[in-house]
């Protein structure tokens, strides 16, 4: 615990490798910043701007800028790159402690860019939106995460669209089929084996019942003719 101070800036070169050991630990690298070309790792402060062409350990706190070329890479952990200058990336995001972030999560923070300025680059091969999937579990990267400028890694629901789909083509199946039960149970009572003769029947049944009817009216229209002359 404390801070060492590197007022001219520094260059941590292959043989060389520093672990900010503690929270409290203070890496004063000046105005120069510091370039790491081996490893750079704990739970610290680095008080001005790393430029990483080596490997940068998640989890530290840089004051200034954190620029990433093509040769460096980041380590994802369980706690984010805090940064709060501009960040400019490339090289690669290693994602091998995935397991120290606390197994499959719907958001992990990547970087947290706590200034204002836009993120400048990408990680080699990952462009906004790109999918990853370092376990069992799909992720979507994005530069725009967060309050607008993190590199976070967001779940993807697995299936999500497929289950829209499906619920989508279920509702459709199911009118479709209430459709096709109610025509045939309409067309079952023509097609239902008997023929045409029960309506032919019935309609004869009808008219039997018509003639009678027409018969007495006219009888009655008679009789009462009859009865008028009479009287």
């Amino acid at each position: 615990k404390g801070t060492l101070a590197l007022r001219d800036g520094a260059t941590l070169a292959r043989s060389k490798a520093i672990r900010l050991t503690t929270a409290g630990a203070r890496l004063d690298v000046g105005t120069a910043g510091l370039k790491v070309t081996r490893s750079l790792s704990g739970k610290g402060t680095v008080k001005g701007s790393v430029t990483n062409t080596g490997t940068v350990v998640a989890g530290l706190t840089v004051t200034g800028g954190y620029t990433q070329g093509k040769q460096g890479e980041l380590v994802l952990r369980k706690k984010p790159l805090k940064v709060n200058g501009a960040v400019k990336l490339a090289g690669g995001l290693d994602f091998a402690a995935l397991g120290e972030v606390g197994g499959p999560a719907e958001k992990i923070t990547v970087i947290n860019h706590t200034g204002r300025s836009k993120n400048t680059g990408t990680f080699t091969g990952l462009r906004e939106g790109a999918k990853v999937k370092p376990a069992d579990t799909t992720y979507r990267i994005s530069y725009k995460g967060g309050d607008g400028n993190d590199v976070v890694l967001t779940a993807t629901k697995p299936g999500t669209s497929s289950v829209a789909k499906s619920a989508t083509g279920s509702g459709a199946a199911s009118a479709s089929g209430a459709e096709d039960t109610h025509t045939q149970n309409v067309g079952a009572s023509a097609d239902s084996g008997l023929g045409w003769w029960p309506y032919a029947l019935a309609v004869g049944m009808l008219a039997g019942l018509a003639v009678p009817m027409s018969r007495r009216r006219r009888n009655n229209r008679r009789r009462g003719g009859r009865h008028a002359a009479t009287g």
